[in-house]
């Protein structure tokens, strides 16, 4: 993924995130106001906490730190557990989020295997920490 098209997908999950959020919240407030027969309330207890689990999500994606990363992990399960047609986009992101460019994009190191001892290193790394050797960067494997 390219830069422009990491920021696209952060910009378009906070759209989502501020999107269902407040229905989430507005969806469970006027089911506790209006009452709820005893068969919606397990439904009422599923939907309570995933409004404010959004809205995290929005929240953390725009701090692009590890703390946000995880709360996007977080609302991208949220949209898992939440509305059925919500789990396409829980899916979609989760993908995207695993990603080593999402993942740089909110400064997290990527881990790589060292081509001579196959051990993990982090992909910044200029020298393997296993066995000494220097490792070729990033512009010497594209040239290759």
């Amino acid at each position: 993924m390219s830069p422009k098209e990491v920021e696209k997908s952060i910009r378009q999950m906070r759209q989502i995130f501020v999107f269902f959020g407040p229905i989430a919240i507005l969806a469970t407030i006027g089911m506790l106001v209006l009452g709820v027969d005893e068969e919606y309330t397990p439904l009422v207890c599923c939907l309570l906490p995933l409004g404010p689990v959004y809205l995290l999500a929005y929240y953390g994606l725009g701090k692009r730190d590890k703390s946000g990363y995880q709360l996007a992990q977080l609302g991208s399960l949220g949209l898992l557990a939440g509305f059925p047609l919500l789990t396409i986009f829980g899916l979609t992101y989760l993908t995207k989020l695993s990603k080593p460019e999402m993942k740089r994009a909110f400064g997290i190191g990527v881990e790589t295997k060292c081509p001579y001892c196959a051990e993990t290193v982090l992909d910044e790394a200029r020298v393997c920490k296993h066995c000494g050797r220097d490792l070729p960067s990033g512009q010497e494997e594209q040239q290759a």
